[in-house]
């Protein structure tokens, strides 16, 4: 039986593959058109980004991060089950606490500002099918993800593969290196994605589907799946003009998934977590609290191997499990050779 390779890809893979094409959560906030990144809410925001995450530039997950909290403090006003509707909008707090003020010019700016952040995080969010829909060459492919897989296929890994990324880079590697890997694509006239492939790898842990070529999970959805009639379809990878169309999980996205697929697919990184036998993780900065909480779970004495020429900050739980490997991700192919 082969051995199983957890490869997990952050967004500095993809970076490492196109630096133009596929911009970090830095490159992402810098590319967005001035009509944002120069709106007065954005530039407030951007201001006060290092006294919640510490130094550092602006990225596009502090920034969408920041929108959504400030969004659900906003719309509190608007649940009928949260008591700051209750006495807010029909001006009864002042008098119910003893302050003799008209609260109703905030319940007034609440609504707006709820407005306008809405729309600002929905413009930054219709950009990831702009940034990040381009295919890659074959020569850029060549140094990274095909020799990952051919190493694969040398050491005989089965390479399981997961990643927070939206792009399209490791369909099109695994096609090019004459690997076709699983990646759920359902059969039919409309393909749609196709479940049963998780479910059967979660309870038959000895079960390799697509012919041994390996899996791809793609944990934050991606680039071409939309959402017809209450299920995802694999189609085009231009924006539909609104959100409820598409199946991803945005930038600045905080917790655990709860609707399908994605809470499927969070369960089952777990469990490959558990059945590897080779971990590398890929550009990733662990910033992700439910990934970094996985690993502490599952990982028991096993060894991340993280590939990053960068400074990483490593959450404790799992720092004594981390080898840093400080080269980019074609340069650090030779030494994962002599590991694997």
């Amino acid at each position: 039986m082969k051995r199983r390779a957890l490869i997990f890809a952050g967004a500095g893979a993809s970076y490492a593959v196109d630096h133009d094409a596929y911009p970090t959560t830095v490159q992402f906030f810098d590319k967005l058109p001035s009509e944002i990144r120069e709106h007065s809410l954005i530039k407030a925001i951007t201001h006060r980004l290092p006294e919640k995450f510490g130094s550092g530039p602006p990225d596009v997950e502090k920034l969408l991060w920041c929108l959504e909290e400030l969004n659900e403090y906003l719309n509190a006003i608007n649940s009928s089950t949260h008591p700051a509707s209750w006495f807010l909008p029909n001006n009864q707090l002042p008098g119910l606490v003893g302050v003799g003020k008209d609260v109703t010019g905030f319940v007034t700016t609440a609504h707006r500002a709820h407005a306008v952040a809405t729309d600002l995080r929905n413009k930054i969010a219709a950009k990831v099918y702009e940034f990040y829909s381009k295919l890659p060459s074959q020569d850029s492919l060549l140094p990274n993800w095909q020799k990952m897989l051919g190493i694969c296929a040398e050491k005989s890994y089965w390479p399981d593969i997961v990643t927070t990324n939206y792009d399209l880079v490791i369909e099109q590697a695994a096609d090019f290196a004459g690997q076709p890997i699983e990646y759920g694509r359902g059969r039919g006239v409309v393909s749609g994605l196709n479940l049963e492939v998780w479910k059967r790898q979660l309870s038959e842990p000895d079960y390799l589907p697509s012919g041994g070529t390996g899996l791809l999970t793609k944990l934050h959805g991606s680039v071409n799946w939309l959402r017809e009639h209450g299920k995802i379809v694999f189609g085009g990878t231009e924006f539909k003009g609104d959100h409820a169309y598409h199946g991803v999980i945005y930038p600045g996205f905080k917790g655990v998934p709860k609707d399908e697929p994605f809470s499927l697919l969070h369960s089952y990184l777990e469990a490959a977590i558990q059945r590897a036998d080779l971990i590398v993780f890929i550009g990733f900065a662990f910033r992700d609290e439910y990934i970094s909480a996985c690993l502490e779970r599952n990982l028991g004495s096993k060894v991340v191997h993280l590939i990053d020429p960068g400074d990483v900050e490593i959450p404790s739980g799992i720092k004594s499990n981390v080898k840093h490997i400080k080269l980019g991700f074609s340069e650090a192919m030779p030494v994962l050779r002599e590991m694997a």
